[in-house]
């Protein structure tokens, strides 16, 4: 969750989600991260996001009273940037409480606080025709594979094959983590 990053000899600590540290490539490559600079008291931390999508959503949640930079982050390496616009304008409170650091009472005020945001906020590369159940279940099984310990590029590659193979059904969650993860032990 953090990498340091060589600027002309200076090396500097960028805290990062799960998604960001996916996209980075191997050590010593040139990488690219959008910052976010936050000064508390005597530190200064620097969070850092591949996508612009992602930079904005973390703004978009610290917003959210008790809804911290790291807890933030951690949403962040659960779901994309688009599964928690989509959580959030479908109202989908149970998928929000799943996530690390986040109760009922923060869900809720994450929904109030968030929706009409959200439901203006338009994410380059959000291409999924989805409707509001199906999203939910694809989300709540990307972020079991990722706990589970898988990367979520793997989980998100299951899951897509899973829906692409099951077009007309609709599946559970159960089923899709289970679908997901025969194909997941096939890779």
């Amino acid at each position: 969750n953090e990498v340091i990053i060589d600027v002309n000899g200076v090396g500097y600590g960028v805290h990062i989600s799960m998604l960001t540290s996916e996209k980075l490539g191997a050590i010593g490559e040139i990488a690219e991260l959008l910052i976010i600079m936050v000064i508390q008291q005597e530190f200064v931390n620097l969070y850092g996001f591949a996508e612009g999508s992602e930079k904005e959503v973390f703004k978009l949640l610290i917003s959210v009273p008790n809804v911290g930079y790291k807890t933030a982050l951690s949403i962040l390496s659960s779901l994309t940037p688009i599964d928690i616009r989509n959580c959030i304008v479908s109202g989908n409170l149970l998928m929000l409480q799943k996530l690390p650091g986040i109760g009922k009472k923060t869900a809720e005020r994450m929904l109030v606080e968030l929706r009409d945001k959200m439901t203006k906020f338009n994410i380059e590369g959000d291409t999924t025709q989805l409707d509001g159940d199906m999203h939910s279940v694809k989300s709540e099984a990307i972020a079991a594979l990722v706990s589970l310990g898988y990367s979520r590029l793997i989980a998100e590659k299951a899951v897509a094959k899973v829906i692409q193979e099951n077009p007309d059904t609709k599946l559970s969650v159960e089923l899709m983590i289970k679908k997901s993860l025969g194909i997941v032990l096939k890779i």
